[in-house]
């Protein structure tokens, strides 16, 4: 069987935190921005007198369907476009042996 000692607890404990400190923002992060796609969608399809729910096609998702997809797909492919840019940085590397060392 395997024994957890004192030390092993507070290791898991100390890289559960510091993974939760990570990607909770980013889940944050995600929600907010579809929060503000579709404030931006309605606020578009409020000026120009657009119902938000005119389908174009009738596959169409409507107006404002359709920009808050369409934003949220381009503002989530350039987020990992700078992920991608930034995980290979010196700095991101120390970080990642960081937490895996813990």
């Amino acid at each position: 069987m395997y024994d957890l000692t004192i030390g092993d607890f507070i290791r898991i404990v100390v890289k559960s935190l510091l993974l939760t400190m990570i990607i909770a923002p980013l889940f944050i992060g995600l929600f907010y921005l579809i929060h503000i796609n579709v404030d931006f969608a309605y606020y578009i399809s409020d000026i120009t007198n657009i119902p938000r729910d005119l389908a174009l096609s009738v596959m169409s998702a409507g107006f404002a369907n359709n920009i808050i997809i369409l934003s949220t797909v381009f503002e989530v492919g350039l987020i990992i476009w700078l992920f991608n840019k930034i995980s290979h940085t010196g700095i991101y590397k120390n970080i990642k042996y960081f937490i895996i060392s813990i």
